[in-house]
């Protein structure tokens, strides 16, 4: 999701750098196990779930198609559901991550 608000707009880029920079470091603090990561990509996952189901219902609500083809429409429901998965697996290990 930040990736897409940051290649957005006329800026040429000058966010990208700083989403690298954020991703790189999440990555990391998986990789190394450490609470904070886990609970920032709970926190992302769960956010972007909830904002696109809560788009693609208000946009029906409305009447409205929220994408003209069915591409767009099948490549945002992948995004669904591999945050889901994603989410759904860290909430599950809390235990690895030093939690209880």
């Amino acid at each position: 999701m930040l990736t897409y608000i940051a290649a957005q707009g006329n800026p040429r880029g000058v966010l990208i750098p700083l989403v690298a920079l954020f991703t790189t470091a999440v990555a990391l603090g998986l990789w190394f196990l450490q609470k904070w990561a886990r609970n920032l990509t709970l926190l992302s996952t769960g956010m972007t779930v909830v904002l696109w189901l809560r788009g693609f219902a208000f946009n029906a609500a409305l009447g409205k198609a929220t994408f003209q083809s069915g591409l767009q429409r099948q490549t945002v429901w992948v995004v669904i559901l591999m945050d889901a998965l994603v989410f759904a697996y860290l909430w599950g290990v809390p235990e690895a991550f030093g939690e209880q």
